[in-house]
């Protein structure tokens, strides 16, 4: 009975042995629906190509930055939970509101606080490598704020 007690509890260390080594780390896991989107362009000329192809005129908010807020930053600043009590879906939280100064200023992304954040810039705020989007995303969210930062209603004719 002894015998078969220390056979079970060794092959149970054994096991969680094993499991234990086989696990790998994963860098910062992908949030959102659209976890595609953020590993398509991962090297400097496929970005090269974004900041070519991306007039300021041409980046939409609904089209364009709202797919990028969606996918790596809604799951914690959006409607169910507010981390900071910050939400990505309200512009007043971007533009500065309740006493808060703003993220975007307008034309300006060079000093735009929010491209700082998500730049990788920022390090003196909680978990700032979570939020350093890809470069593609950066890009394309200074193209936004460089044309003026419009943050139009969501109408059923751009769903």
């Amino acid at each position: 009975m002894v015998c078969g007690l220390i056979k079970v509890i060794l092959t149970i260390m054994l096991f969680a042995w094993l499991a234990q080594i086989s696990v790998k780390e994963i860098g910062r896991p992908m949030r959102g629906k659209h976890w595609l989107y953020r590993s398509q362009v991962k090297d400097s000329s496929a970005v090269a190509q974004v900041q070519n192809t991306i007039g300021q005129d041409s980046v939409t908010f609904w089209h364009d930055v709202y797919p990028i807020f969606e996918n790596n930053c809604l799951p914690c600043h959006g409607p169910q939970k507010q981390l900071a009590n910050f939400r990505v879906d309200r512009s007043e939280d971007f533009f500065g509101s309740n006493g808060r100064d703003p993220l975007i200023l307008s034309k300006q992304s060079a000093i735009s606080p929010l491209i700082k954040i998500v730049s990788g810039t920022k390090k003196d705020m909680p978990m700032a490598n979570v939020h350093k989007l890809s470069e593609q995303g950066v890009v394309i969210l200074k193209a936004w704020i460089d044309s003026g930062a419009e943050w139009t209603e969501k109408t059923d004719a751009k769903k």
